[in-house]
């Protein structure tokens, strides 16, 4: 009899400290996959975000929006109206964008994709702030003041001759990322 127990003892602490190795290895294992898999992730997103920047630099440049925040009287209404139809077309064409908008250099939302947001005020905004000193900004998460969803900010400078007349904004959803 002792000497089953002295077996049967043994095969109790080798299990024991079997299960316990292998509980470690495989938690490191899952830990280092998901910490390559979160880097991968967030990777991906900057990669995608500095695409989302690099095409509202590239429509930053349209003298329709120039026109808009510049002009005056019936040219500037004109442009103001071309312009709306402008930032609504690239919405449809670029669905990950909820909205887009150009603000004036008081901060003041003039023109807007399908009018939405016309008249707010932004110049408190990070965002605004950033761009009107004629920096790109990707802002972190934010509250939506049109609709309090969760969404990221990308503001552009618009410039005429070198200096800053106001900024250009896409608003992209966190559902965007899903």
């Amino acid at each position: 009899i002792p000497l089953v127990f002295f077996i049967t003892l043994g095969m109790i602490i080798a299990i024991a400290l079997s299960y316990l190795r292998s509980t470690a290895v495989i938690e490191n294992i899952v830990k280092t996959g998901m910490e390559r898999e979160t880097r991968a992730v967030v990777k991906q997103m900057n990669l995608w975000l500095r695409a989302r920047k690099t095409d509202l630099v590239t429509w930053s440049a349209n003298e329709v929006y120039r026109d808009a925040l510049v002009e005056t009287g019936y040219y500037g209404e004109s442009a103001r109206k071309g312009a709306t139809e402008t930032l609504t077309n690239l919405i449809k064409g670029y669905p990950y964008y909820i909205n887009m908008f150009l603000a004036g250099h008081d901060g003041h939302v003039l023109v807007a994709a399908n009018n939405r947001g016309i008249g707010l005020d932004i110049r408190d905004r990070h965002y605004y702030q950033i761009a009107i000193t004629g920096q790109q900004y990707i802002s972190d998460v934010i509250i939506s003041l049109v609709d309090e969803q969760k969404i990221f900010m990308c503001a552009v400078p618009v410039k005429e001759e070198g200096s800053v007349i106001g900024v250009l904004v896409g608003v992209i959803p966190m559902s965007a990322f899903s």
